[in-house]
């Protein structure tokens, strides 16, 4: 969750006035992160008010599928916002004296890449303990 709110935070600071350069990959990272943002505060807000529903959405397969749809979804738009960074943002980072977006928006794709692999790691663990399996 913090990492997810760190890269919405650097997404909105730093690449919301160069949205219009990065055009569709920034629109598709932005929402990705919010919309993930917002299901996991959801799902932690439900762990940590209940026991009962903790090991009741642990049980079903939301966990398992939102995980998985967050992986991809991750690492799909972060390659899309890497590109885009590298193609529309490091030109004017060569030229341009303290041009921060480019460091800021490549912090929020690797942060995003991360973000991918713990989704994954993630929706891995929770499959596991679906099929009644140790996590490791």
């Amino acid at each position: 969750m913090v990492l997810s709110a760190i890269c919405l935070t650097l997404a909105l600071d730093y690449g919301l006035p160069y949205s219009s350069r990065m055009g569709e990959s920034f629109a598709v990272f932005l929402m990705t992160t919010c919309a993930c943002l917002l299901v996991v505060s959801l799902l932690l807000f439900c762990y940590i008010i209940s026991a009962n529903s903790f090991n009741l959405i642990r049980s079903s397969v939301l966990e398992t599928v939102f995980n998985t749809l967050a992986c991809v979804l991750y690492l799909t738009s972060s390659s899309y916002l890497s590109w885009s960074v590298y193609i529309w943002l490091l030109p004017s980072y060569r030229i341009t004296p303290h041009f921060t977006v480019y460091p800021a928006m490549s912090a929020a794709y690797i942060l995003g890449f991360v973000l991918g692999v713990v989704h994954g790691l993630d929706a891995w663990t929770s499959y596991r303990h679906l099929k009644g399996r140790p996590s490791m």
